[in-house]
């Protein structure tokens, strides 16, 4: 489902300063390319043994090694209010930070406690602000590349990449969520859904101390948003809306908040919203001829 999913999100390019010109990096269904090499992994073999690299082959390798990396999650952007700023961050500049982590704060939920003003999962996984957990490893980095070097040079892509970064690495996460090892990635997928739903719906809803009372559910059930103007708003929400809503730059179209996917057919979108006036949800429809 999830491969499948990615498959059908729109392409997106960032443009980064390579070699005194512009290069032009494309994401296309879960895979990052370098359009203005030709041979793209030949660079990167002979910078591997000691030749000159450059930065589109620094992202390159960077993807292939934070491709399933949690800790990617809380270091990107979570929506236009929340940019990451990278210029002049230079490789090497955060021994003074823990192993696998990166210097932001992220929300990461810690089990068992009640609810805090910022909000909560309602299976009593409260929020703190902690730092990024380590993420799984991927191929080797060279010795002048670092886990957090990779990481925010990434994150400082074009926005429209990032949201697709983003979506790769919670197909990834969701996947091994499934195998017996992977329940430690519920807490960093609800985590993430947490943080980038309540980021949209602040805006959304003009309302920056917004509570936020998050309900993870499973395929079986609708999702909804409920909100009586006070309190906490109810959201019920898949694990999957990061990657197929808020990954596609679908999280408010036409001035209503998207709660999912209902229908996709070519350039033909439909989804199922809600009004700024909490109505019940109704399908919007998006189709680019």
């Amino acid at each position: 489902m999830t491969d499948r999913a990615l498959s059908q999100l729109p392409a997106a390019v960032a443009r980064v300063a390579c070699s005194e010109e512009t290069h032009t990096i494309r994401w296309e269904a879960g895979d990052v390319v370098a359009l203005d090499h030709a041979d793209p992994e030949g660079e990167r073999a002979l910078a591997a043994l000691g030749g000159q690299s450059c930065t589109c082959l620094d992202v390159l390798g960077a993807w292939t090694r934070r491709r399933g990396d949690a800790a990617m999650l809380s270091a990107l952007s979570r929506g236009p209010a929340d940019p990451v700023h990278n210029e002049g961050v230079r490789p090497g500049r955060f021994g003074a930070y823990p192993a696998g982590t990166v210097p932001r704060n992220a929300l990461y939920p810690r089990r068992g406690g009640g609810v805090v003003r910022s909000g909560a999962i309602s299976n009593s996984v409260s929020m703190t602000v902690v730092g990024a957990p380590t993420g799984s490893a991927g191929p080797p980095a060279s010795a002048s590349s670092t886990p957090e070097d990779d990481i925010v040079l990434l994150a400082g892509l074009s926005h429209e990449l990032t949201l697709r970064l983003a979506s790769t690495v919670t197909s990834v996460l969701l996947e091994e969520l499934k195998t017996p090892k992977g329940a430690s990635m519920g807490p960093v997928l609800e985590a993430s859904l947490f943080g980038r739903a309540w980021a949209a719906l602040r805006t959304w809803l003009g309302t920056s101390d917004l509570e936020l009372d998050l309900e993870v559910i499973g395929p079986d059930k609708d999702p909804g948003l409920s909100w009586d103007g006070s309190g906490s708003v109810h959201l019920a929400l898949p694990l999957e809306w990061v990657m197929t809503v808020w990954g596609a730059d679908l999280t408010v179209i036409a001035g209503r908040f998207s709660l999912g996917v209902a229908e996709r057919d070519g350039a033909r979108t439909t989804l199922m919203s809600i009004g700024t006036d909490l109505g019940p949800p109704r399908p919007l429809i998006i189709e680019i001829p």
